[in-house]
């Protein structure tokens, strides 16, 4: 009696099971490289949003704690927005290279941070018949700098305010 146990894979079914993982592992990668893209697009956008809504909320803070407003009157626009507080502490927020910076009784502040470049920064004295008003508006951009695709992102932000 000839009794001969096969045990373990056949050739063929070896290169089967390792083509099945291999596309699966394919897929997976792929998968994991779209998540890290993602990730790196979301980051840039949320660090500019996040950034030019403090910067617009710290230029909005200072116009509505204003006593004087100094732009240019008539729909000029300037590159510099000079504010008076009622305790007479004078601002000064203003687009200086690629930075919009603030100064406080002689010291001054850069107040982006991080890879943000500020490409436009104005004021304009908007005001009409009844009331009195000055419209901010800047450009933020970002570019990642770490390794994969380059993420890019960009965001105008405006705001008019209505002085008391």
């Amino acid at each position: 009696m000839n009794t001969t146990s096969k045990k373990g894979f056949t050739l063929v079914e070896l290169i089967l099971y390792i083509g099945i993982s291999g596309v699966f592992l394919l897929a997976l990668s792929s998968m994991f490289i779209q998540i890290l893209q993602s990730r790196g697009k979301h980051e840039v956008v949320s660090d500019v949003s996040f950034q030019g809504g403090n910067l617009m909320n710290e230029m909005r803070n200072a116009v509505h704690g204003a006593s004087v407003i100094t732009v240019p009157t008539g729909g000029v626009a300037t590159s510099v927005l000079q504010v008076v507080s009622y305790d007479n502490v004078t601002t000064t927020f203003s687009l200086v290279g690629n930075s919009v910076q603030k100064e406080v009784a002689g010291n001054t502040v850069p107040l982006l941070t991080g890879r943000l470049i500020a490409t436009s920064f104005i004021a304009t004295d908007i005001s009409d018949w009844g009331s009195s008003s000055t419209e901010m508006t800047f450009t933020l951009e970002r570019e990642s700098i770490e390794d994969g695709p380059q993420q890019f992102a960009t965001q105008d932000f405006t705001s008019t305010i209505t002085h008391r």
